[in-house]
């Protein structure tokens, strides 16, 4: 019947098939609700599964954690529950490093030491280094 209602009328398919349309709706109902419970112990699977990662594992690594352990699953169940869940992974940012304090060229020697302060022009000149990045990596300006 559940697969029908778009087409038919509970009222009508139940006349038909001969059961009580309160009978259908509690049938239904029961469903949900051990579907719910199946979610429930799912969840608790899919939680511990995160908290062992550290909240980095996304639906497709838990899908196949679960698969592994002996979990019949579908994984876009699993992304179901995630999303209900609101268990979303953040992509890592990938960090550029910029600056290599180990190399062997001489380093300047710090005469200014934050004392930025002049009495007249050209006294004092500084400079930043610019990081550009290109295709064939960083280049500093």
């Amino acid at each position: 019947m559940q697969g029908h209602t778009k087409v038919f009328e509970v009222k009508v398919m139940a006349r038909v098939l001969e059961v009580s349309e309160s009978g259908y709706y509690a049938w239904r109902k029961q469903r949900q609700a051990m579907q719910n419970d199946a979610d429930y112990d799912l969840k608790q699977e899919i939680l511990r599964l995160r908290e062992h990662s550290r909240n980095s594992y996304g639906y497709r690594q838990v899908y196949l954690k679960l698969r592994d352990a002996g979990h019949q699953i579908n994984r876009k169940r699993v992304q179901r529950i995630m999303q209900e869940q609101g268990w979303v992974v953040k992509a890592k940012r990938r960090t550029v490093r910029t600056t290599n304090s180990m190399h062997s060229h001489p380093i300047a020697a710090n005469r200014l030491n934050r004392d930025f302060s002049a009495t007249g022009m050209n006294q004092k000149w500084l400079s930043d280094i610019t990081y550009v990045q290109t295709m064939e990596g960083w280049l500093y300006v």
